[in-house]
């Protein structure tokens, strides 16, 4: 299926006199915002001293293999979406200044944003949504039990200079934790500046903590914002919000809907879906529900205990994993083994109250959602064979995730499927007996969010 690098070429002799401004030319946008542009990017805010887009990647060129090996902002996608923007005619022009970016370990403070200049089209204000440094996860957790983390208040002080210093309006965007510092910011700057921001646009972004929910600012600007986010997405179901969401199809599941490359589009537009997946609600379900068990100090702790293992085995990104991965998790599972006692009991205790309130969610959802007998014989013969058809999903999805469950042998029919269940029960979480195809579908449906990180898709999209 095409996705966003697709767009870029299809539509790249197409100026935007021809065909305006669309959600996926911001998405485009936002993602130049993942590209390191310190060396290249002027931090003044003036576009008198704004350098093209051409420049970036001619940098790029240069600096490749330094770049590529040092810097997980660089996978070949985005370098892809660089060039294909840089040779376009719709995108050749753009323009960048005021690049601000801020990593603070001791501090715990992750922050980058930068200002992109579409001639005769618009003036962007992109945030950098979360890196691969440990603080910037790290800082992202705690955006769960504060109202405010330095990043919010650096976007905040980005936005107040870049209106003051210049004239127009803007359009503000950004991925992921950019996202949530697009919102906050236009939330918190004076009115007089806010009439400026045009509109705000993120892209799988948690919402906001529930004081900023319940602010002035907050509620003057939630109308401007448009909130895109994957059908099964768990970043984008975290925190509070209710502003316009669109829901975009995407080809993998859970987490990995997090990466922008994977969302479909249909022509010059996204391909949506009319709700989200009832795994991505249950899973906000279930985390809110968790996280009222917990005062802001448990909170604290686990984030911590949990983060402070990666200072242990001296772990500053995760793209340091790539060496000596065995080694690192041998640390890690070492490090694990040294915690305090008394922080691992909260730890367990939280992980196992999450679990549990998670699948007492998907329990109580599945059996409000069991067909009821129906003494119309038409409607019962419906329903059984809805039934049927839901199973041979099941089926098809456990074919698709076997790798992951430890088995990698075909399953080619429900006798094979189930011998292969009843051997891999321990792994997956339980142990009571699989006698039959149904026993073994309720056992799949309760535990198939461990699987497969979603629940079934309808016909079309059922796993390739």
């Amino acid at each position: 299926m095409p996705n966003i690098n697709n767009y870029v070429e299809k539509y790249k002799n197409i100026s935007f006199r021809r065909r305006g401004l669309t959600p996926l030319d911001v998405m485009a946008i936002n993602e130049i915002s993942y590209v390191a542009l310190s060396e290249v990017v002027s931090k003044e805010f003036d576009f008198g001293k704004a350098c093209g887009i051409k420049d970036i990647l001619n940098y790029y060129n240069e600096h490749e293999k330094e770049l590529k090996t040092n810097n997980i902002l660089f996978p070949s996608k985005r370098v892809k979406l660089l060039r294909l923007m840089a040779n376009s005619r719709r995108f050749r022009d753009i323009e960048l200044c005021a690049y601000r970016e801020e990593l603070d370990v001791l501090n715990e403070v992750q922050f980058c944003a930068c200002i992109v200049k579409v001639p005769f089209v618009a003036d962007f204000i992109t945030f950098r949504g979360t890196d691969d440094n440990v603080v910037s996860w790290k800082e992202d957790f705690k955006m769960s039990y504060l109202s405010k983390i330095p990043a919010q208040k650096l976007a905040c002080k980005y936005l107040k200079e870049a209106l003051d210093n210049l004239n127009g309006s803007f359009i503000l965007t950004g991925h992921s934790k950019g996202g949530n510092l697009a919102v906050y910011s236009a939330a918190c700057v004076d009115e007089s500046l806010r009439e400026r921001i045009e509109r705000i646009y993120t892209y799988d972004a948690p919402g906001v903590h529930e004081s900023v929910v319940e602010s002035e600012g907050y509620r003057a600007i939630k109308s401007k914002v448009i909130a895109y986010v994957p059908e099964d997405t768990v970043v984008g179901a975290l925190l509070e919000t209710d502003v316009q969401t669109v829901v975009i199809k995407s080809k993998l599941f859970g987490v990995m809907q997090h990466i922008v490359y994977n969302w479909q589009i249909k022509g010059h537009d996204f391909d949506k879906v009319k709700k989200r997946t009832d795994g991505s609600i249950l899973f906000e379900k279930a985390l809110k529900q968790w996280m009222k068990n917990y005062t802001e100090e448990e909170l604290k702790v686990i984030c911590d205990v949990a983060f402070d293992l990666f200072a242990d085995i001296k772990i500053v990104s995760f793209l340091e994993f790539k060496d000596e991965f065995h080694k690192k998790v041998s640390d890690l599972i070492k490090a694990v083994k040294s915690i305090d006692e008394n922080d691992s009991k909260l730890i367990n205790k939280a992980f196992s109250e999450l679990m549990h309130i998670y699948i007492s969610l998907a329990t109580e959802k599945l059996k409000n959602n069991k067909p009821k007998f129906n003494k119309n014989k038409k409607q019962h013969t419906k329903d059984k064979i809805s039934e049927k058809h839901s199973n041979i999903e099941l089926l098809e999805l456990i074919r698709s995730k076997l790798s992951f469950i430890g088995g990698s042998q075909a399953v080619d029919n429900e006798d094979n499927a189930l011998d292969f269940i009843r051997s891999k029960l321990s792994f997956i979480g339980g142990s009571q007996a699989v006698d039959n195809e149904d026993n073994a579908l309720d056992f799949i449906k309760s535990k198939i969010s461990f699987i497969t990180g979603s629940q079934t898709k309808d016909d079309e999209d059922v796993v390739e």
